[in-house]
């Protein structure tokens, strides 16, 4: 019989992701430009995995691995490589985890953002160089604002103290 942990697997811990939005977010401000774009929307899919996190870990485990994933969510220790979820689902299960607050529209603006990171990342493009204040940061502000809500955190705190 496989083995189980106790706690939470550290590959889906909530604490770990809201660290993570924190340096990433940090690593943008020192950095500027395009940069700011670019490490605040991983920030923010970092907060989105903490909020789908301290619900339960395997909401971030991709089920199609003959089960790797979830039973390492669930605190097996098993052979294989447990995988999360791509972020389009990550943002499907908020929509249908928080309706009132995290809403096909304001979904549709993280997804955007999302894009413009695998085309970052994945072409030879540079989608956040040109990409205006305007064009991303109020969706950042109002997204991030709904996951620090379903977080139990505070906005400011994220902005500020991160």
């Amino acid at each position: 019989m496989a083995s189980r942990t106790i706690s939470t697997p550290s590959k889906w811990d909530c604490q770990g992701y809201w660290d993570k939005a924190c340096a990433y977010r940090t690593l943008g401000t020192e950095r500027g430009g395009g940069d700011v774009a670019f490490a605040s929307t991983l920030a923010l899919e970092f907060l989105a995995r903490a909020v789908l996190t301290k619900i339960n870990p395997a909401l971030n485990a991709q089920p199609d691995d003959d089960g790797v994933s979830l039973l390492h969510a669930c605190g097996f220790q098993v052979p294989g490589h447990p995988q999360s979820v791509q972020m389009k689902t990550v943002y499907a299960r908020l929509e249908k985890i928080a309706p009132d607050a995290f809403t096909p529209t304001l979904s549709k603006k993280c997804r955007t953002l999302t894009n413009l990171r695998n085309e970052e990342l994945h072409t030879a493009d540079l989608p956040f160089s040109t990409l205006k204040d305007s064009d991303w940061l109020p969706g950042f502000y109002e997204a991030a604002a709904v996951f620090c809500d379903l977080l139990g955190e505070i906005l400011e705190d994220f902005l500020l103290q991160c």
